[in-house]
Order: structure tokens, then sequence, then C-alpha cells
């Protein structure tokens, strides 16, 4: 009996890192959203801050570079920090 992956672009996950910029002497951030199945980034962002509205960004972009479309279902799962549970993001 051999098991099949689900297809990919159903389900993915996204977290947001703290980076040292040794040079500067200061944090950015980096956000990765990456489809379970395939392993691929399907988005990210790097900046200074991130706010909800660069998560909703950023999360547009890859729904819209992997041409994901409302009547395909697609589960995101996240660590729910601030960000993942403000109203912007929700409404999203």
């Amino acid at each position: 009996m051999t098991l099949q992956s689900p297809p990919p672009n159903q389900l993915w996950q996204f977290d947001l890192k703290y980076i040292w910029i040794h040079g500067e002497n200061r944090w950015c951030f980096f956000l990765g959203f990456i489809d379970v199945v395939s392993k691929k980034i399907t988005g990210w962002y790097v900046g200074k801050t991130c706010k909800a509205g660069d998560l909703v960004f950023t999360l547009n972009q890859a729904v819209h570079n992997e041409n994901i479309s409302s009547d395909q279902p697609l589960i995101i799962r996240s660590d729910n920090g601030p960000q993942m549970s403000s109203h912007k993001f929700y409404f999203y």
C-alpha cells in the first residue's frame, strides 16, 4: 500500500522570523509562506517592520502568483502571532 500526497497548493504554512543585521545593528523581519506538499516558497517579505497590511499584501501576492482561485480550497496555518490574529488579516 502506498500513500499518495495531496496535490500542491492545498495547505500552506507561514511564519515570521526576526533577523539580526550585524552591519546596521538592528533587526528586520522575514515572513515566508510555504506549500507543505511541494516545499515551495509561495510568498515572502523582508522589511524593517511587519504589520498586518504587510502580511495581507504578501499573502495576496502568493495567491496571485500561484493562480489560486476562490473556488480552490486552501488551508493556511500559522502560529497565530499578533499580525495573524489582526482584524485586517481575518477579514482578508
